[in-house]
């Protein structure tokens, strides 16, 4: 991997950045243990930390967010974790249930 797309604001709005991995000023940050979605275990996520690094701007402000289906595409993640928190939250209250009439 040589690059890393990142999202950031602009004066002109939001825009989506290519930063160089090997431009000095980027390193990965140690202490972050970065979420890994089930589809995405081999994707090699990162939280990278950026000091003073030069990023190649991709595409006009904005064109990043307001490309069809970005909004769909982030309202079904969304939805997704949501069913996900709310099934786990469930399950938990069935255990916890159980395990008390199993004590009574």
């Amino acid at each position: 991997m040589t690059h890393a797309l990142v999202t950031a604001a602009s004066p002109d709005g939001p825009r989506l950045f290519a930063i160089a991995l090997s431009s000095p000023g980027t390193t990965v940050d140690p202490d972050d243990h970065p979420w890994v979605g089930e589809g995405m275990k081999r994707a090699g996520t990162e939280t990278l930390v950026l000091t003073d690094v030069p990023a190649t701007p991709v595409g006009a402000p904005g064109d990043y967010i307001d490309r069809p289906g970005f909004w769909w595409g982030a309202i079904g993640i969304a939805v997704a974790w949501f069913g996900a928190r709310t099934r786990r939250g469930r399950t938990a209250g069935v255990r916890r249930g159980a395990s008390r009439s199993a004590r009574v």
